[in-house]
């Protein structure tokens, strides 16, 4: 979820901080919320390539490597700090 910077100030000022405070929370949330998506998008790009691989033949370079290996890497390219 993504914070405006005005919907984070109100947060922070219905939490009960003082303007000059909830201007530095508002920042802070706004950064926190951006780093618990990061977290998440890493946590569903693992869980992607940790798909079962039970009775199957895994090969390198083959279809499915491709797609899994493309698929975690548009992933995690949907991270605020832009790391594949």
């Amino acid at each position: 979820m993504k914070f405006t910077r005005e919907q984070a100030l109100e947060l922070a000022e219905r939490a009960g901080f003082a303007s000059d405070d909830a201007a530095c929370m508002a920042h802070d949330i706004t950064q926190l919320c951006a780093l618990a998506a990061d977290v998440a998008l890493d946590a569903a790009a693992e869980a992607f390539e940790q798909h079962n691989r039970e009775h199957r033949q895994w090969v390198n370079g083959s279809l499915w490597g491709n797609l899994t290996t493309e698929g975690c890497a548009r992933i995690r390219a949907l991270k605020k700090g832009g790391a594949t």
